[in-house]
């Protein structure tokens, strides 16, 4: 291991990180977990159980919360930092979580463990890896045929003020101790209130030591552009197949249909979409994406809105997706943190529609008369919008 290595996992070792919990009382379930996500990880397949799972990079708890989660899997949790392993093996002890499996492995010596997985995630580690795309190519070898891999890279453009002052602490030579940490604090105290690192004085990760530490004296790390995320990705043999909010992604959740700057951002390729939207925000500080192997068949898992056959999907609502009706009619949907996306007539009624078992062609039927060419447009534009802002799975075939 090289001392640039040691140094990462020297921070870890004394400045436990994320903050530790005596127990996972209220621990909703993550972003990534595929008791939230199987449909769309698997379209083509009814919801998933008994999955084999790595966390790589696993932290003081994130394992252990997948693992209460999903009871029926097998959880494999791995950290190069032995005191963020004692703080999960507590909570393993705590909950008697006896499908949880925890090793102090590295990301590039994972197939020391000599499995392979269905579902590996890996939140915000790659990024502080010497070589990114040597750890992501350890991952990709672990993944089964059809297995998905859900990442978190840190962003390009919301961090720059991250990258600012930590250029300003190396100068000043500070170090991970006690004194520096405050003098970090002390020094975003005096900076401009229109200074690019003052958003972060805001942040859960400011309130303690190991977060301050991580955000403005990491040894090592690297932010990504969306152009740069495909680059990492398909350099390992995988493919982008979604994005954990994707509604970040595409115009929809921020721009009128009918307006000329939605259409010519619509108009762009898919990946130059996502490219447009990170512009467009210029603001977002994490990228959560879910990849899966560039020889995956396509077929089994990629939503394409200009094929027939999307009208012989199964649209499910996301378990947290809340619909309703207002004062006017529209039906309203709602998602903790996106916000609402409204839909009058007639295509509240094909969104009313929606009840896990209907395609989307009868949806469309069930909620109003057109002809055939009309549904399909129909379809197209109200279920389009709805994956988009992330409130709806498409399942290739009835979920069950």
């Amino acid at each position: 291991m090289t001392a640039e290595i040691d140094l990462v996992r020297a921070q870890y070792e004394q400045w436990v990180f994320p903050l530790p919990v005596e127990n996972l009382a209220g621990a909703g379930k993550q972003m990534s977990d595929p008791g939230v996500m199987s449909l769309s990880y698997w379209p083509a397949r009814p919801q998933r159980t008994g999955l084999d799972i790595l966390v790589a990079g696993c932290g003081t708890r994130e394992a252990a919360v997948l693992a209460m989660h999903n009871p029926d899997s097998s959880i494999v949790g791995i950290d190069i930092s032995e005191a963020s392993l004692s703080h999960s093996r507590a909570l393993k002890d705590r909950h008697g979580l006896s499908n949880l499996t925890l090793r102090q492995v590295s990301i590039e010596d994972v197939a020391t463990l000599g499995k392979s997985f269905d579902f590996v995630t890996s939140y915000g580690v790659l990024h502080h890896l010497r070589d990114p795309l040597a750890g992501l190519k350890a991952l990709a070898a672990v993944l089964r045929e059809d297995g998905v891999m859900f990442l978190m890279l840190y962003a390009y453009y919301g961090r720059a003020g991250i990258y600012v002052m930590q250029e300003f602490f190396r100068l000043l030579g500070l170090a991970q101790s006690k004194e520096d940490v405050d003098l970090v604090r002390h020094t975003l105290g005096k900076v401009r209130n229109d200074h690019p690192a003052k958003r972060f004085a805001s942040t859960k990760d400011w309130q303690f030591d190991a977060g301050v530490v991580d955000l403005f004296l990491h040894p090592r790390d690297r932010p990504y552009t969306v152009a740069q995320c495909v680059e990492l990705i398909e350099s390992a043999a995988l493919t982008i197949q979604g994005w954990g909010d994707q509604y970040y992604y595409y115009p929809d959740a921020y721009l009128p249909h009918d307006s000329e700057l939605y259409q010519r951002i619509d108009r762009l390729p898919e990946r130059q979409i996502w490219q447009a939207m990170e512009l467009f925000h210029g603001q977002l500080i994490k990228h959560h994406l879910y990849v899966c192997h560039a020889r995956r068949d396509p077929g089994s898992y990629k939503v394409s809105f200009d094929d027939p056959s999307l009208m012989d999907r199964v649209p499910v609502l996301l378990e947290d997706a809340r619909r309703s009706r207002d004062a006017s009619g529209r039906v309203v949907m709602e998602r903790p943190g996106i916000g609402t996306v409204a839909f009058g007539e007639p295509h509240a009624s094909v969104v009313g529609a929606i009840d896990g078992r209907r395609t989307i062609r009868e949806c469309v039927r069930s909620g109003m008369n057109r002809s055939p060419g009309a549904e399909s447009a129909i379809g197209r534009s109200v279920f389009r919008q709805l994956w988009r802002v992330g409130f709806a799975h498409l399942a290739i075939r009835p979920a069950r």
